[in-house]
């Protein structure tokens, strides 16, 4: 029984070493590779915030385009109803316009209901206050929408002739 104990101390001393070296042998190795990793912390504290904020500017754009989109759909729907003769106050022409705007401020419209051709002018302004997306346009976006329609269309003119536009013939 003596001699059994004896073994195993001896054995298991012997698989203590070896795992010791193979432990030391894989923390060289970890920390041999650990060297050469610092450089990426430092590569990607440069890399990441260029990445950001290409990532903002290009999504600020996207918004400034699709407010554009939306005011022009809005603009040309008011000036369709107006040619079609639905009356539109001066107060409600705001309301009608902003709709489903996200970053876009309307800061003057002008809309001339005339005879033949109602017209409408919008000029809006997007306030970019991103460090980076305002080095290149100065921190504001100034646009001009504009749009007109006929209330008389062609085919009455080819139909009544030209009287139509005068106001010599009634329809």
């Amino acid at each position: 029984m003596r001699m059994d104990r004896l073994w195993r101390a001896i054995f298991s001393n012997k698989i203590r070493k070896r795992n010791r070296e193979i432990g030391n042998e894989r923390a060289k190795s970890l920390l041999a590779g650990l060297k050469n990793r610092g450089s990426y912390t430092v590569e990607a504290a440069f890399i990441v915030p260029i990445i950001l904020g290409l990532a903002f500017v290009i999504l600020f754009t996207l918004f400034l385009l699709h407010d554009k989109a939306v005011l022009q759909a809005n603009l040309d729907n008011v000036i369709f109803l107006m040619a079609e003769g639905e009356k539109i106050e001066k107060e409600e022409l705001n309301t009608h316009l902003a709709r489903a705007l996200w970053y876009v401020d309307i800061y003057e419209i002008t809309i001339k209901n005339r005879r033949v051709l109602v017209s409408g002018k919008v000029k809006a302004a997007a306030n970019l206050n991103i460090p980076v997306l305002s080095f290149f346009i100065n921190g504001k976006e100034k646009f001009i929408l504009a749009e007109s329609y006929y209330k008389i269309q062609p085919e009455q003119v080819q139909r009544f002739g030209k009287g139509i536009l005068r106001g010599k013939n009634d329809t």
